[in-house]
């Protein structure tokens, strides 16, 4: 666990006290008139050291956001295992692996150059175990053994975005790439659903699937019709208040993966045609914001397994971490924001880092975990919700201080 210094109240308060009472005894010893005036140094020597004391340790400074996203660094830097479910797994997994190397490509240009020393020695070091567990089909899920939209979309994502932004130390091959994206080429069928070597029936598209691999392919020169693609996806939802299916009701991590996805459309001319449609996106960002304030912050997504996949496992879920992707979204958009929506982003992002992230911990009541085995996945999402948001504050201080 990444050690933080405990605040050891009796030391510091007799250290203060006594140090403090010399003091003010040095200056008005001279002037002394009985034993109630001692009494009234002792007092004012109590108050002095409770005011230091509050003042010093007890009250909540305001530290800068990019010191919290480097601290954040540090704690998934100092795991055993790089990543698996927990901190202290021993087993790294695809999903979390992508994950954690997120973190590190988008914090990668606000890092301390010390910091970044280290983290560029990680990312070459995961981005070589992904390359090493690419099966034919794609990315396969370590727990269920199958090669799974979810883990190569985000694969392929991460992989390319690395080398866009010139992080490939381990010089990722461009057929590995065509590889990945030719698996969800040939997966597609009405959008796509859970695994890479099925087509997937209506009924079992998944949202989250389909934006997944919609952003990898956005970055990748494949064989696809990608307009036609996001046309598609926009068609059946119009509105593009998406929910975990077509049919779904609004969830908000759906529709921040969903404006995630319309920022980095590389075809600018199709961005634009896509916001024509919806007839822009402030109803989405504005239901997104209200269901924060409501404190929508993970939402639990249940999803069938095709027939006979897998023995014995008919359904399975995911845990998404809304509130991370809706930073993320919302940071992407950020000069889309109303000074309103801004500020309330803000008080959201206050809440989030006094009441709910203690010791780089995601803590809430939906999240299952022991708290001497803290769960990683979450920590990723909020950390690049909040790198985001700090890199793009195009209307304020980009140093702002939330906590």
């Amino acid at each position: 666990m990444y050690n933080k210094k405990r605040f050891n109240f009796p030391k510091i308060f007799l250290l203060t006290f006594f140090s403090v009472f010399g003091g003010v005894w040095l200056f008005f010893e001279p002037f002394t008139l009985g034993f109630e005036y001692y009494l009234i140094l002792v007092f004012l020597s109590l108050v002095i050291t409770l005011i230091f004391i509050y003042s010093r340790y007890v009250k909540k400074k305001r530290i800068p956001l990019r010191n919290i996203i480097i601290g954040s660094v540090k704690y998934l830097l100092s795991c055993n295992t790089h990543w698996g479910e927990y901190y202290d797994s021993k087993t790294p997994k695809i999903a979390n692996v992508v994950e954690g190397l997120l973190v590190l490509i988008y914090g990668d240009d606000i890092l301390t150059s010390s910091i970044r020393s280290k983290t560029r020695a990680q990312l070459s070091e995961s981005i070589s175990f992904l390359l090493s567990n690419l099966k034919r089909e794609g990315f396969q899920s370590i727990s269920i053994g199958k090669s799974t939209i979810h883990a190569t979309a985000m694969g392929l994502f991460c992989l390319r975005l690395a080398q866009d932004k010139a992080l490939d130390q381990s010089k990722i091959s461009n057929d590995k790439l065509i590889e990945l994206s030719n698996c969800l080429v040939k997966s597609y069928s009405n959008g796509w659903g859970f695994l890479t070597d099925y087509p997937n029936k209506e009924n079992e598209v998944r949202i989250f699937s389909t934006i997944w691999a919609l952003r990898a392919l956005n970055l990748c020169d494949s064989s696809m019709n990608f307009a036609q693609k996001m046309e598609a996806l926009v068609r059946r939802v119009p509105n593009g208040q998406f929910g975990f299916t077509y049919n779904d009701n609004p969830k908000v991590a759906m529709m921040s993966l969903f404006l995630i996805l319309l920022s980095e459309l590389r075809d600018s001319k199709l961005r634009d045609e896509m916001i024509e449609y919806l007839g822009g996106i402030d109803d989405i960002i504005e239901l997104i914001i209200q269901r924060l304030e409501k404190g929508i912050w993970i939402e639990i997504e249940e999803y069938s397994v095709p027939s006979g996949k897998l023995s014995g496992i008919e359904k399975l879920s995911w845990t998404h971490i809304s509130i991370g992707l809706a930073l993320q979204a919302l940071g992407h958009f950020k000069y889309w924001l109303s000074k309103e929506i801004h500020c309330k982003v803000n008080s959201i992002i206050r809440e989030l880092l006094d009441n709910h992230f203690k010791d780089f911990v995601f803590k809430h009541p939906l999240l299952k975990q022991d708290k001497n085995k803290p769960l990683l996945y979450p920590i990723t999402y909020i950390v690049v919700g909040l790198t985001i948001w700090h890199k793009t504050d195009y209307g304020g201080n980009a140093d702002n201080d939330y906590r």
